[in-house]
């Protein structure tokens, strides 16, 4: 079921197969994500929502981004089929070109403006002046996911992972694979909501979780890699010598980190086991 608005009016349309109806080849579209987890405040969500009418282009929005790349491929190739010049105004650029990729969804012409940290405002001034868009109105249609669960899955960098199988080692609900040293996401809605501890065990910040209140590189956010910088004194890096130095500090943060996600993986399995109890005293 999907409502589409056209100039202010409102029509309800059953029907997948009539989904982007009104987008024709070519056209520039704002896949703008109204994201149901409630990692960004409702007044963020509300000015991006509302400032971005005021674009020349078609603007698709999803309850769900996370959800919508698992259950409705057919949107993504839809605008695939159109040459849609696609422009993802969502969380991350990294978590959102990883969990497009990891789900099979590509697009042609796609760029992520990121709404952690850009308002409305920003985001509107970027599409005009960096990416040729025109203030106008804009034709509004909006896609509700039917995946009936939270969207909460890690997403794999790749760029990043260096195959440890550590995630996967640590992981207790068959969210991953691990053979002959490649880690794959063999089974998203497997893994328990609001649970990020296999990330937090990852020594590369490959595991993303876009979903993920706090932020930082386990949100998606670009991982700072220090390059190497020559000592001409001493013919060393400046790099070996910081991290010899930073070494017990990064043991201890790592320490910590495990801590956490050793917390957070329990309570994942005491609300799964209080789950199971209440089905069962249904089923009784």
């Amino acid at each position: 079921m999907y409502w589409l608005c056209y100039h202010g009016k409102f029509a309800l349309i059953y029907a997948p197969i009539k989904l982007l109806l009104m987008v024709q080849k070519n056209d520039r579209v704002i896949l703008f994500c109204n994201c149901s987890a409630g990692m960004l405040p409702a007044e963020r969500l509300s000015d991006v929502k509302e400032k971005i009418k005021s674009a020349d282009a078609f603007v698709l929005t999803v309850n769900d981004l996370c959800a919508a790349s698992i259950t409705d491929k057919d949107l993504f190739r839809k605008l695939n089929d159109n040459d849609s010049d696609v422009t993802i105004v969502a969380c991350y650029p990294r978590a959102v070109e990883n969990l497009l990729k990891q789900n099979g969804v590509s697009l042609k012409q796609m760029r992520v403006l990121n709404m952690r940290e850009m308002d409305g405002a920003a985001i509107v001034e970027t599409l005009i002046k960096e990416h040729g868009f025109s203030e106008g109105t804009a034709i509004h249609e909006e896609v509700v996911s039917d995946l009936g669960v939270p969207g909460w899955y890690p997403v794999i960098d790749y760029s990043r992972c260096t195959h440890c199988g550590k995630c996967y080692k640590f992981c207790l609900f068959g969210v991953y694979s691990f053979s002959e040293k490649k880690l794959k996401v063999v089974s998203p809605l497997s893994c328990k909501n609001n649970c990020p501890a296999c990330g937090r065990n990852c020594p590369t910040n490959a595991i993303i979780f876009p979903r993920v209140k706090e932020g930082g590189y386990l949100a998606g956010a670009d991982v700072a890699d220090d390059a190497p910088v020559q000592n001409e004194s001493t013919g060393q890096t400046l790099l070996s010598t910081l991290q010899q130095r930073s070494a017990t500090r990064n043991n201890i943060f790592r320490q910590g980190m495990l801590k956490i996600a050793m917390e957070e993986r329990e309570k994942a399995i005491k609300e799964m086991k209080n789950n199971l109890t209440g089905q069962h005293g249904t089923d009784n």
